[in-house]
């Protein structure tokens, strides 16, 4: 990866409008660090990065399962409201069997982070 594609800060939109006027693929080796900045979806870059992943669909699987295996529930709560939720029905459906293995993991958490509520209502879209 290019440096000069980094991206500052939170604030650093033009840092984002750089990774993705690369256009797709070229930007894909991008993907996990744009992803990174989604921890916190009040981070002004979130949301345009959400807008842009969004397109990907089942492209971005690989890296949601990644996530998705770790236990940073609030992050994983921020994609599925904010990410997940906007992907093709097939995209969230297959990304079922991670998301129940990760509630499994730690039912408590998952419940306290909202994880397992924000899981319910996007299953209730897809259904």
């Amino acid at each position: 990866m290019d440096e000069g594609f980094a991206i500052k800060d939170k604030h650093d939109i033009e840092g984002v409008e750089r990774i993705f006027a690369l256009g797709y693929p070229a930007y894909r080796p991008y993907i996990p660090l744009l992803l990174s900045w989604l921890q916190d979806i009040n981070w002004p870059i979130a949301l345009p990065i959400c807008l842009k992943l969004r397109g990907l669909g089942a492209e971005i699987l690989p890296y949601l399962r990644e996530i998705i295996s770790g236990d940073d529930y609030i992050w994983q709560y921020w994609l599925i409201l904010y990410l997940v939720a906007y992907l093709e029905p097939d995209v969230r459906q297959a990304l079922k069997a991670d998301v129940e293995a990760s509630i499994a993991r730690n039912p408590n958490l998952a419940q306290e982070e909202g994880l397992v509520e924000a899981w319910a209502e996007i299953s209730a879209i897809s259904s």
